[in-house]
């Protein structure tokens, strides 16, 4: 399942070209569960070259960047690749930078790999969530997946950050109800070092996902979620200091 379609507008000459991807609303752990691209990895950028290309008559430049590859999750066989891209963000280009890291979704014939805007390409920083659910998945390939991460707001903010902090000593629980209200079930797990918890090999049903924060947090946060075998959801907890 790609995470939406690239659509190049020719319009007479001179050549005009804009860009726009239609996205899907899939969740994005279930558009990579489900990935059919090339090519899926994490690698950094060691060199871009550039290059004119003539595009119906016009010349376009492209970008011809090399990773060395840190992880290939699909396609991707040895510890080097080579991904075309456009240099222009109204071509769909994907702006990479010499040095950085990024999860890399890639089509195409392997020898001539292609990235775009459009695709589930982010810098690894960014992805880190994901990238670390795509090694969960390579481990657990089968039953639903419900991860996520409990976090502190930054300070000042109300949105979902890099720099947010992980909850050290919370307790996230997972109960699911069997043989309708017959029994029921709970799965308990802590968060680690960096927030991160996750409930795997789980059968299709409805499940209720409570963080209990430890002292100084607010006590307790619930949210109910719908999986699918072979499914996946991603709840990610933020929450402010009670003195905030």
């Amino acid at each position: 399942m790609r995470v939406g379609f690239l659509a190049l507008v020719l319009i007479a000459a001179p050549l005009v070209k804009a860009c726009t991807c239609d996205y899907s609303v899939v969740p994005r752990c279930q558009q990579l569960r489900s990935f059919r691209g090339t090519a899926l990895f994490v690698g950094t950028v060691k060199s871009i070259r550039y290059r004119d290309v003539n595009l119906s008559g016009a010349l376009v430049k492209e970008q011809l960047v090399t990773l060395k590859v840190e992880d290939a999750f699909q396609g991707i066989q040895g510890k080097k690749v080579e991904v075309r891209s456009f240099a222009s963000p109204s071509m769909c280009g994907y702006a990479f930078r010499k040095g950085s890291r990024y999860l890399v979704d890639a089509w195409g014939p392997r020898e001539s790999l292609n990235v775009t805007s459009c695709g589930m390409t982010t810098g690894a920083a960014e992805a880190a969530d994901l990238i670390r659910f795509l090694r969960t998945l390579r481990q657990h390939p089968s039953g639903g997946i419900v991860f996520g991460t409990v976090k502190k707001y930054v300070t000042g903010s109300t949105f979902v950050s890099l720099d947010n902090k992980a909850v050290s000593g919370t307790t996230v629980a997972l109960d699911s109800q069997l043989d309708g209200m017959l029994r029921s079930e709970r799965k308990l797990t802590s968060v680690d070092s960096s927030g991160w918890y996750e409930f795997i090999g789980l059968p299709t049903g409805v499940y209720t996902v409570t963080a209990q924060m430890p002292s100084g947090f607010e006590g307790v946060l619930q949210h109910t979620v719908d999986v699918d075998w072979n499914r996946c959801a991603q709840i990610d907890i933020r929450v402010r200091a009670n003195a905030e």
